[in-house]
């Protein structure tokens, strides 16, 4: 008999990435209702900053006044994204999350609500700062509120993926500016609290450029063209 011809082994096929499971209704639904109510809250207050300016003829020292409350119940609904992320409602990382939200709230409640310094929050750095915010979280949200239900609008996502550029840079260090300019008003309040405002300042050095890069990674992954599969 003739041998057996060799047959040669063929290479499993690497174990292809599972896909996501798909969320439940209920977890869809409030997904939407969360981004939907974020991206009005937001929109309300870019709104109540451009007001401001038109009714004052640009005085920026009167924004703070007329946002005070609309911007720190927003920044606070923003925790809740570190929530999602633990729990597995939205595949964000923990981490990048966390870093995201603290920095925000930590301004909003600690440097202009708790401190409640009118150098701090009079300065023209607050209206640049919060017209940043409310820019990238109303472009954000709306794309977020879509995307549960698969509707993709593409001018949305490029925006979404591009003004950061822009608008990172300018809000973070309207943010370093803020923190700096409270120190001796939060001295006032005790003795240790400007370490805490250094503390923050110096963690953004290490920080905002991991930030910024998983920005420009996922603007690369979403942009950047699907690889043609060749056989």
């Amino acid at each position: 008999m003739a041998p057996k011809k060799a047959t040669r082994a063929t290479p499993k096929k690497a174990q292809a990435s599972k896909p996501r499971k798909e969320k439940p209704l209920f977890v869809k639904l409030y997904l939407f209702l969360y981004n939907l109510l974020s991206f009005a809250g937001w929109g309300y207050v870019l709104f109540l900053v451009i007001k401001t300016l038109i009714d004052t003829n640009g005085n920026y020292t009167k924004v703070y006044d007329n946002i005070r409350n609309e911007l720190t119940i927003v920044q606070a609904c923003a925790a809740l994204e570190i929530l999602h992320s633990l729990i597995g409602f939205v595949p964000s990382p923990v981490f990048t999350t966390t870093c995201q939200v603290f920095s925000r709230v930590f301004v909003s409640y600690y440097i202009l609500y708790y401190t409640n310094d009118p150098k701090t929050y009079q300065s023209p750095f607050l209206t640049v700062m919060v017209i940043a915010w409310s820019i990238t979280e109303v472009v954000r949200y709306l794309y977020y509120a879509l995307n549960i239900f698969k509707i993709h609008v593409k001018l949305l996502t490029w925006i979404r993926y591009t003004f950061f550029y822009v608008l990172y840079p300018v809000g973070a260090s309207s943010e370093c500016v803020l923190i700096y300019t409270s120190i001796p008003a939060v001295a006032k309040i005790s003795k240790y609290c400007p370490y805490v405002n250094w503390v923050v300042l110096l963690s953004y050095v290490p920080f905002f450029p991991i930030l910024y890069m998983h920005m420009i990674k996922q603007r690369k992954r979403v942009l950047g063209g699907k690889k043609k599969k060749t056989q």
